[in-house]
């Protein structure tokens, strides 16, 4: 996160592993038998990030496998698997959300079921919209397009697909930080 300018300096986001799903409105999606939807959230403990920026809009740097020949070259497994044989390359396989806050823990929708269907990953209404910018093979600048105000924030990578039933519902890793009160 960056870039550092006279008070700030750039802070390292360590990922949040989340194994853990929540299913909301079961009673809804029971007694309409299917009509209204169930929805699936991403649960990560805590009811804050260990990672604070500044309010506005904060700028993000990723560094992506490409950018890290020598761990590649050595066969190291790095951050940025997938869970599925594939490694993420770029911001844009990523989702920008903004928690909910519950007292020991935070959540985000990334799925709904109903009559229909099922849907998964973060909706498009959910997703906080940012510019990726390429400034070195591997290395991307991430601009977030509005002021983000206080709260819970993360950018949700989905790395299992699983039920959506909430039988093994799936994982993600989440880059979370929170905009504090001033």
């Amino acid at each position: 996160m960056g870039p550092p300018g006279p008070d700030q300096k750039m802070k390292r986001i360590v990922a949040t592993a989340s194994n853990q799903a929540k299913v909301g409105n079961i009673w809804g999606y029971a007694l309409t038998m299917g009509i209204a939807s169930m929805t699936v959230k991403v649960t990560i403990p805590g009811a804050h990030a260990r990672v604070q920026a500044g309010a506005g809009k904060p700028v993000f740097y990723f560094y992506f496998d490409e950018s890290m020949p020598l761990a590649l070259q050595s066969g190291q497994s790095t951050v940025w698997s997938s869970g599925n044989g594939n490694l993420v390359t770029s911001p844009s396989e990523l989702s920008l959300v903004r928690f909910d806050q519950e007292k020991d823990r935070r959540e985000a929708k990334i799925g709904s079921v109903n009559i229909g269907g099922a849907k998964t990953g973060v909706m498009d209404k959910d997703r906080i919209p940012f510019d990726a910018e390429m400034i070195a093979p591997g290395i991307f600048k991430v601009t977030v397009n509005a002021d983000l105000t206080p709260g819970e924030f993360g950018f949700i990578q989905a790395t299992g697909a699983g039920s959506m039933a909430g039988n093994g519902a799936g994982s993600a890793r989440v880059f979370d930080f929170s905009i504090p009160t001033y």
